[in-house]
């Protein structure tokens, strides 16, 4: 998290430069946001340019909304409403169980609180701007060079540098997984419903963030990339074949259980420790200490939301509370969790009402299309705490808007592709 602002004059110079783009130009503030929006290595820098910048964006889309052009928009005013009120809510909440967490848990708490801000704010931005099927080309071409550069980054980095995993731009091994299956995914289905040289290039770019996805050895970002890919093809045609998403369902399981044997036993052994036999057993034992620990994060979460099941006990709280009480500086590692332990019933239901009014927007054929989407980021957020990743929102936004565009002249209908 930014511990630092930017009242330098480098800082000054980024702002002004976020300023004039988003105020004069905010259809290209957004797609050069989505270019960067993975790019999350800031220490150069000394603060979190995507911050500042989403915040802008926000302001902007507001803006446009109430004084700009009177159109409809994708988003409706109760959903917005519940987002504006589940923000004041999740921060009165904070506020109230702060007293029992030392002032740098509540920096952390409040920065993660901030990035969920944000990634909405670029959300709202990005539906408020990209209008026509014209204007989401370049966004998407952005997301897949954005995909692709953080793709061969954590590929090269698997082959040159000595650490066990990759990170690349992103820092975490894991949530570099996320971005990259969600990436993987996307890319996949854009491929197609391109023409001509599109349609590889999308392609290729889905190959290489399924590539870096698999040097990160996380094995929940394998199992997630693996749905998403899976449930492009069983809906291709423009509908669900259900039989196939049964089998893929048996699938998943199977090879995430294998994954997960090898990954342990095998593969991130080898790779990591030359097959040494003593590395091995550390190898063992670390990663069972993990996973005990965030088995025990993820029951002690399941107690906390018991007994604070309305207004929960503050969003990104939840690490800090349970190192004080059980030793463990431990996240939840599950999104679900996350929210119902930070926000309780009350935040769940807001969220879940912005996230079902969007769902209602899209027509059929939009929803068939998202589901890929959805469902390789519903596989990772039972094993990722992801309200605070911007990049990830990002992806989960753009997808969203192309699903809203996607019968329109420029791309190939469901259909058509396969026939084609």
């Amino acid at each position: 998290m930014p511990h630092h602002t930017p009242l330098n004059v480098i800082g000054a110079m980024f702002l002004l430069i976020f300023a004039l783009l988003t105020a004069f130009w905010p259809l290209r503030s957004v797609t050069l946001f989505t270019l960067l929006a993975p790019f999350a290595d800031y220490e150069w820098l000394g603060w979190d340019f995507r911050l500042y910048w989403g915040l802008m964006l926000g302001a902007r889309a507001f803006w446009d909304r109430l004084y700009g052009p009177k159109r409809s928009g994708l988003i409706s005013g109760k959903a917005m409403l519940c987002w504006f009120v589940l923000c004041v809510a999740a921060t009165c909440v904070l506020y109230v169980n702060s007293s029992d967490l030392t002032p740098e848990d509540v920096f952390e708490a409040l920065s993660i609180l901030g990035y969920f801000v944000i990634g909405c704010l670029y959300l709202f931005a990005v539906i408020q701007f990209v209008t026509t099927e014209q204007q989401v080309k370049p966004v998407l071409y952005c997301l897949a060079s954005a995909a692709l550069a953080v793709s061969l980054y954590a590929v090269w980095e698997s082959i040159v540098s000595s650490a066990a995993r990759a990170v690349a731009t992103l820092g975490n091994p894991n949530y570099l997984a996320t971005n990259l299956a969600l990436a993987s995914t996307s890319l996949l289905l854009l491929a197609g419903r391109q023409r001509n040289w599109s349609r590889l290039a999308f392609f290729a770019c889905a190959v290489v963030a399924l590539l870096g996805t698999i040097v990160t050895f996380s094995r929940a970002g394998v199992a997630s990339a693996l749905t998403g890919w899976m449930l492009v093809y069983v809906t291709r045609i423009g509908r669900i074949e259900y039989r196939k998403v049964a089998l893929i369902v048996a699938l998943v399981a199977l090879i995430a259980g294998a994954g997960a044997g090898g990954y342990l036993f095998e593969y991130r052994q080898e790779a990591t420790f030359a097959g040494y036999s003593k590395h091995e057993d550390l190898a063992d034992a670390t990663q069972a200490a993990e996973d005990l620990s965030r088995l025990e994060a993820a029951l002690y979460a399941v107690q906390l939301i018991g007994e604070h099941p309305i207004l929960g006990l503050g969003l990104g709280t939840f690490a800090a509370r349970n190192y004080h009480a059980n030793g463990f500086y431990v996240t939840t590692h599950n999104t679900w969790l996350q929210l119902l332990a930070g926000t309780g019933a009350v935040g769940t239901i807001l969220l879940g009402a912005l996230v079902w009014s969007m769902a209602h927007g899209l027509r059929k054929a939009g929803r068939i299309l998202y589901l890929p989407v959805a469902g390789c980021f519903l596989v990772s957020s039972l094993f990722g705490d992801y309200l605070q990743s911007i990049d990830v929102i990002v992806i989960l936004s753009v997808m969203y808007v192309f699903s809203w565009h996607q019968s329109g002249a420029d791309f190939v209908s469901a259909r058509k592709a396969v026939e084609g």
